[in-house]
């Protein structure tokens, strides 16, 4: 049987490549317009505007290194990462408000 996080990982690598182009070599690479479609898609709910030029330009430039213009799948992870790390913080804030009532 599948566990949750097992499948939440088979699903980041999925969601990843379904998106990704394939660069030379052999790894796989989300340029700007593949990670608006992803974002647009995908974290429609995270983000207010995330078909936003600026917003998806603003991400890219802080998750990925140097002055590239494609996200390899560490960075994508990062960016995931990052993305639940905030979430969690605000599910955290939701449950101790309620508990104080």
């Amino acid at each position: 049987m599948v566990t949750d996080l097992e499948t939440a990982m088979q699903t980041f690598i999925e969601v990843f490549h379904k998106y990704a182009k394939r660069a030379k070599g052999s790894t796989h690479h989300l340029d700007q317009d593949n990670l608006k479609r992803l974002m647009k898609a995908e974290l429609g709910n995270y983000f207010q505007r995330p078909g936003d030029p600026k917003i998806v330009k603003d991400v890219m430039t802080t998750v990925v290194k140097g002055n590239k213009q494609e996200m390899n799948f560490w960075e994508f992870i990062l960016l995931m990462t990052s993305l639940a790390f905030t979430c969690n913080r605000k599910y955290e804030q939701k449950l101790n408000a309620a508990m104080e009532r």
